[in-house]
């Protein structure tokens, strides 16, 4: 038997800036590794995306745990993990949609005015255009040349997890990654339609603990989305 933690990384910085962790998610971080380090969770595999913040976010919980006297593993890097990259879907879709859709083009309009107020919320909330952008890319409404389309995406991040449940033998393994990563995996584990994945993924918290217990022929998921380390609704963060 086996046991999987997947941990979406910290929050992260701004729209300009996205990949590295944001003063709270730096916390959020070192909560999460203060929390795992009381359980006393002997972990048999450390592993993260190749993404900095998801690094970033390992590499403090594993200060952490050493500075606490815990012996971990070595962390592996594995980019297989790694979130899809929405500056690239944006930019491969954004001036196609514009140019069919005016109400999307009004929006970006309105955002392009304040994305480089670093303190402006936008910077902190999925907004229509977001929806818009990723509901084009995940039906292939236009094709996509530089980065992956969804079917692409799913298929890297569920062989990743095959081959991870395949290695994991007996043991307890730490994963770090980001949300739609986690959310495909676990819609796979409670036999999902690919599409509720995102679903999945746009409830996930910053440095939420998701837990899956494997055993030969079953996979069965025992946490979601558990925050128990952030004790402050102020800390609980969507991105």
């Amino acid at each position: 038997m086996s046991w999987l933690y997947l941990v979406r990384h910290g929050q992260a910085g701004t729209r300009l800036d996205y990949d590295r962790l944001s003063e709270l998610g730096v916390d959020q971080a070192r909560r999460l590794g203060k929390h795992l380090h009381a359980q006393k969770i002997e972990f048999t595999r450390l592993i993260a995306g190749a993404l900095e913040r998801q690094v970033e976010t390992a590499r403090i919980v594993e200060t952490i745990f050493r500075a606490g006297q815990m012996a971990v593993p070595p962390l592996e890097i594995d980019p297989a993990w790694n979130e899809f990259d929405l500056g690239a879907v944006y930019r491969e879709l954004a001036p196609q949609l514009a140019e069919d859709d005016a109400e999307f083009r009004e929006q970006q309009a309105e955002m392009e005015l304040v994305i480089e107020d670093p303190a402006h919320p936008v910077h902190r909330k999925w907004t229509r255009g977001d929806m818009a952008v990723i509901r084009a890319w995940m039906d292939g409404r236009y094709a996509v040349k530089t980065t992956e389309s969804w079917v692409e995406f799913q298929g890297r991040i569920g062989g990743a997890f095959e081959r991870l449940i395949n290695q994991s033998g007996r043991g307890q393994v730490l994963l770090f990654t980001s949300a739609t990563p986690v959310g495909i995996a676990m819609s796979r584990v409670l036999g999902l339609e690919p599409r509720d994945a995102m679903r999945l993924a746009g409830s996930l918290l910053n440095s939420s603990i998701s837990t899956v217990r494997h055993r030969p022929d079953d996979l069965t998921m025992f946490n979601f989305n558990t925050v128990g380390h952030l004790p402050d609704p102020r800390q609980h963060t969507f991105r």
